[in-house]
């Protein structure tokens, strides 16, 4: 039986939660094009957001390339693949057609609001190709094609990545960011400059992203492969703490700039050092099983496809109080993340929601740990 890392699902766990404050803060931000564009933004929530996204996503493909070998290893690349079709397809396929018409639904409302007319606007979101289809399940189609990669090419790709990280995995963790920063900003830079980055291409082939996070996928993977990579890289100290800082704030200053070249290349050491640094702090303290952890984990998936519409409905329904936008935060975040969770702890009840919600089948009553069980 596969042994269960508890320090990785508490990452993951964490993880999924910070999109809910990086959600709250969009609508508080500047110049976001989002569904609710608050009239009252705060340099406060531009910070928030710009902080998080700095980091958040390429941690969470490094876990994912961690587990995806993990898996590829032990269970073979078309079961394995095969399994990927369910649990990342099915919530995909679910949340454009249940979830994501909700988030249309308000953004018409609002535009119609400013045009009078709601009805043309929700025929233009509708049939307009374009990343408002996937909404904030973009990853899942990354994710998608990350994995489709994985299985065809594991032989081979195994061991370029076995040899690649042999040669690194005497180097401490910023000497790693630096040196993947590069295989960051050069695709993606080329590609900005192609016909393929277009709104209706990344409904299906997301490639602008793809070649964003593959590296930070591919560093995953190699976690796995190799253990003497994975501790030194995991291995807590100041350096890579103020490199993470460092790039996290140069990122924010290239952001709120216009930098659009600095900010790829600070988010791309961003990532790797914010996850050497995560990663050592969960595989420090978080070593055994804990009930709420191991409960959030679980319900990470669910959380995430639920609160990105309660937190913009509920950005729409405070815009009329005179709240500062830090407080109007907190709301949303507190008041989303209890609905989600409440919303979770309905959908590990009903097995044909856990399947389509969750990718998974719902486990037998007595293994499913309840929040503040002992």
């Amino acid at each position: 039986m596969e042994q269960r890392e508890h320090s990785w699902d508490a990452l993951r766990a964490l993880l999924m939660l910070l999109g809910v404050p990086f959600h709250a803060a969009l609508p508080y931000s500047f110049g976001v094009d989002v569904i609710v564009e608050s009239d009252d933004p705060a340099l406060s929530a531009e910070l928030l957001g710009t902080v998080l996204h700095s980091f958040r996503m390429g941690v969470f493909f490094i876990l994912a390339g961690y587990f995806a070998a993990r898996m590829l290893e032990t269970r073979g690349a078309r079961t394995w693949y095969a399994g990927r079709l369910r649990t990342l397809g099915l919530p995909l396929l679910a949340g454009m057609l249940f979830i994501v018409p909700v988030q249309l639904a308000l953004r018409a409302h609002i535009a119609g609001l400013e045009t009078g007319d709601a009805a043309a606007a929700t025929r233009t979101l509708l049939l307009t190709p374009g990343t408002h289809w996937t909404s904030h399940l973009w990853f899942l189609v990354v994710l998608l094609e990350f994995s489709l990669v994985a299985a065809l090419a594991w032989p081979r790709l195994r061991q370029g990545l076995l040899a690649l990280a042999q040669s690194i995995a005497a180097y401490p963790a910023p000497v790693v960011a630096l040196v993947l920063a590069p295989f960051v900003i050069l695709p993606r830079l080329l590609f900005a400059a192609s016909p393929f980055d277009t709104e209706a291409a990344a409904i299906i082939l997301d490639l602008r992203r793809f070649l964003e996070y593959a590296p930070f996928f591919a560093l995953g993977l190699m976690l796995h492969l190799n253990p003497g990579l994975l501790a030194g890289f995991t291995r807590l100290n100041w350096g890579v703490a103020a490199l993470a800082i460092g790039s996290s704030a140069l990122f924010a200053y290239a952001d709120l700039r216009g930098l659009p070249a600095i900010a790829l290349a600070a988010k791309a050491v961003a990532g790797v050092a914010w996850g050497a640094v995560l990663l050592g702090l969960s595989r420090r303290y978080f070593t055994g099983r804990h009930a709420v952890i191991a409960w959030l984990a679980g319900a990470a998936f669910t959380i995430y496809l639920f609160h990105h519409p309660l937190v913009f409905l509920l950005a729409f329904m405070l815009e009329e109080t005179s709240f500062a936008p830090e407080l109007r935060i907190a709301i949303i975040v507190g008041v989303a993340v209890a609905l989600s969770c409440a919303i979770h702890a309905l959908v590990e009840r009903v097995p044909v929601l856990m399947l389509f919600l969750n990718g998974r089948r719902a486990r037998p009553a007595r293994a499913t740990a309840v929040p503040g069980a002992a």
